[in-house]
């Protein structure tokens, strides 16, 4: 099944199937759903299957079964990966070696959290599909991985203004900067509140519960004075969906705001 594109000439995505030409939609996330549910129920698995194909089968699963916060995450790291090792590396072919290289040219900014994050993320497609009896082992089984540190992290006043002096108040960047500053919000959480969860009488953001950590309770954002400013104007720009977006109105993604985040880095030097 070769990948969804898109067809200028009728404004629409595409896949083939066995052949076949398959209309996804016009909406390419809507367009990409339906891409992995298709390959969800795909052929079975075999000695010449690729990693691309198994993952794929696994993102396929995931976007049925599991939160859309979820499947956006592994969709993020198994597709870095599937990107770096390339569409026809075969399964059984796959090492270790592969997943450290990978991990050293695309995470080398990237902090031990991070880089274990994306070992689960990988080694999670494989433990799946061995656990469906699709393989028999999973070829990266007992790798070493980062280690993940409990992220307690105060920033300075001194280590703020640092960050301010880099910050455009032209680029949709700093709204997002000050907003995670000002409330203590998880970027996460930044990327997705909306005018709908907007109470602008308490001046507070409540999350629904399925976007809530732990999901046991819903998450209030209180808004601090300049938190809400930033808010109020932001919700009456972008009255649905997402008001955290860049300079062309789409919202952040998690690859980007990662690689944004590691430029400020970069230019603080840390």
């Amino acid at each position: 099944m070769r990948k969804p594109y898109f067809k200028q000439s009728h404004k629409a995505w595409y896949c083939n199937i066995d052949g076949v030409t398959v209309r996804l939609g016009k909406d390419k996330d809507d367009a990409e759903k339906e891409y992995h549910r298709r390959l969800a129920a795909d052929a079975p698995v075999t000695s010449r299957t690729t990693v691309a194909q198994l993952i794929d089968k696994f993102l396929g699963w995931t976007e049925a079964n599991k939160a859309p916060r979820t499947f956006e995450w592994y969709c993020d790291h198994c597709r870095s990966f599937v990107k770096f090792i390339g569409y026809r590396m075969q399964v059984n072919k796959l090492t270790a070696d592969d997943v450290d290289r990978w991990l050293l040219r695309s995470y080398k900014n990237s902090g031990d959290s991070h880089k274990a994050g994306a070992c689960r993320a990988v080694a999670r497609a494989f433990n799946w599909a061995k656990k469906r009896r699709m393989i028999t082992a999973s070829p990266i089984a007992g790798m070493e991985r980062p280690t993940a540190t409990r992220r307690e992290c105060y920033i300075a006043p001194q280590q703020w203004a640092e960050v301010v002096e880099h910050l455009n108040d032209n680029d949709p960047f700093a709204d997002l900067i000050w907003f995670l500053h000002e409330t203590g919000a998880r970027p996460q959480e930044a990327r997705i509140v909306s005018a709908k969860m907007f109470d602008r009488d308490k001046q507070r953001f409540v999350l629904k519960l399925k976007d809530s950590k732990g999901k046991r309770h819903n998450r209030v954002i209180r808004l601090n004075a300049k938190a809400f400013a930033i808010c109020q104007r932001l919700v009456v720009k972008y009255p649905d969906g997402p008001i955290f977006r860049n300079l062309s109105g789409t919202p952040w993604k998690a690859d980007v705001l990662n690689k944004r985040f590691a430029r400020l880095r970069t230019k603080l030097k840390r």
